[in-house]
């Protein structure tokens, strides 16, 4: 398949993440398939979306980063949106999972062997970056000549799952135990030119893990989908926010956050809200186009009460991958094209900042200065 027109949708879904990697079926100029990362909590949503918005008819792959609830509970409404109807293929290709817990808790255990008997799906596997013991598992997550591009997992490896799985032992700085200490790292490449990553999907992996991945990975990238919506954890003196902005330096960073998301009460702490300001600042730092993805029904109460909750119908000459027929995504659904060759582009950047900066909000998101 020649370099197809592609694009990567950082959609918003509230205070939760999801992105997808869209690009033509081969020989059929006019359909469209997209690989799923993350779903967030609304996969019925997510579905709609997909398929009226953006007409996409199959999804090659899904992959998830980590097995946390506001990246992962829709993963069922998607796939039963997606089954086929009798005598129809199948439309939902590979599964990819995290093992950051026992097999049998994840939510979905069950179903993903029942969708596979049942046709719903193609297969299903463990997610993992390279490693000497299982050397097998760093292969491309998509079949290039049928997508157009390709997408690696650089992180974690077998032994960084097992330190929060089963409580390994680790040589050097130990890991946390949660699900976002060993959450994946995603790089999407263009067919033919894999040693150049064009962007970046940072799950939620806090900065121990961006600290071992910048001493094995050259982490440049035109586009970050930022960690941990903009607010990965467990900074210190060797690795922060300051060191991520430069090993990525990216033309564009996106956070995905809820415009409402504030300060959230989580038992008795108090977590600040997303993206967070040294963050932000960081990326600014290094000339980064910073964008949130905010706004409309799911992050804004009443979002009929709010002008400008649309981008603007689509221009003459913008791309045939920023479709809509009602106009193109609402505002917080950020887009980004990619060309065969050269920089990504991210769509209507004035539109979406105006958008942001019409919200009837004492305080804007912090995203917007």
């Amino acid at each position: 398949m020649a370099a197809s027109k592609l694009a990567v949708y950082a959609f918003e879904v509230g205070q939760g993440s999801s992105a997808a990697i869209v690009s033509r079926i081969p020989n059929r100029p006019k359909a469209y398939q997209a690989s799923v990362i993350d779903i967030g909590v609304n996969g019925t949503r997510l579905a709609t979306l997909l398929k009226t918005e953006f007409g996409v008819e199959r999804i090659p792959a899904v992959v998830l980063t980590h097995n946390h609830e506001d990246h992962v509970s829709g993963l069922v409404k998607l796939v039963e949106a997606f089954a086929p109807s009798r005598g129809q293929p199948t439309k939902v290709g590979k599964v990819w999972f995290l093992r950051d817990r026992k097999a049998v808790e994840p939510p979905f255990w069950m179903p993903v062997q029942q969708w596979k008997a049942d046709g719903k799906i193609r297969s299903y596997a463990r997610l993992e970056a390279p490693s000497e013991t299982y050397p097998g598992l760093g292969q491309d997550l998509v079949n290039p000549d049928d997508v157009g591009y390709s997408l690696f997992c650089i992180y974690p490896d077998f032994t960084q799952t097992e330190v929060v799985v089963h409580d390994a032992d680790q040589l050097g700085d130990p890991l946390g135990h949660t699900q976002n200490d060993t959450s994946a790292v995603l790089r999407l490449a263009r067919q033919g030119a894999t040693d150049k990553t064009v962007v970046l999907f940072g799950g939620d992996l806090g900065y121990k893990g961006w600290r071992q991945l910048s001493q094995t990975h050259d982490l440049t990238a035109p586009v970050l989908v930022a960690p941990h919506h903009g607010g990965p954890r467990g900074e210190s003196a060797a690795f922060g926010h300051v060191d991520l902005a430069k090993e990525v330096r990216p033309k564009y960073v996106l956070f995905s956050a809820g415009t409402h998301q504030g300060h959230v009460k989580v038992g008795t702490a108090t977590t600040a809200r997303h993206p967070l300001e040294p963050v932000v600042k960081a990326f600014r730092a290094v000339n980064a186009t910073v964008l949130c993805t905010q706004l409309t029904g799911r992050c804004v109460d009443d979002p009929d009460t709010h002008p400008n909750k649309r981008v603007l119908p689509v221009l003459p000459g913008e791309p045939d991958l920023d479709l809509s027929p009602s106009g193109t995504a609402c505002a917080g659904t950020i887009v980004v094209t990619i060309p065969a060759k050269g920089n990504p582009d991210v769509q209507r950047v004035a539109d979406h900042k105006t958008a942001v900066d019409n919200l009837q909000l004492k305080h804007h998101p912090i995203c917007r200065p």
